[in-house]
């Protein structure tokens, strides 16, 4: 089965943010971090539970799941309902994201 990939405006807004940040030492650099994000969060339409469920990891009570991106230091926490991936936030891995996302 293949999960359609719906993205929510703060993770737009991140993923704009995180463009512009890089942009400022590199255009290419910025295009390059942006294009592994967004190739990468595609794999999810196929593999969906290929990220870290948040309440095994932390044991917090949600049902968002954590992709780690391997080339680059971001996350992209999701979640899987029904038949659709909602990609809610895409933060830098190094941040204190738990508290970003209300934990």
């Amino acid at each position: 089965m293949k999960y359609k990939i719906v993205t929510q405006d703060e993770a737009k807004q991140d993923v704009l943010g995180i463009r512009t940040k890089i942009s400022y030492h590199s255009l290419q650099g910025a295009e390059n971090v942006i294009i592994h994000i967004v190739e990468s969060t595609r794999n999810l339409a196929l593999f969906p539970k290929m990220g870290v469920s948040l309440r095994n990891k932390f044991g917090v009570d949600t049902d968002a799941r954590m992709l780690i991106h391997t080339k680059y230091p971001y996350i992209t926490i999701y979640k899987v309902v029904e038949s659709e991936i909602q990609i809610l936030r895409v933060l830098p891995a190094k941040s204190d994201y738990m508290k970003t996302l209300g934990f």
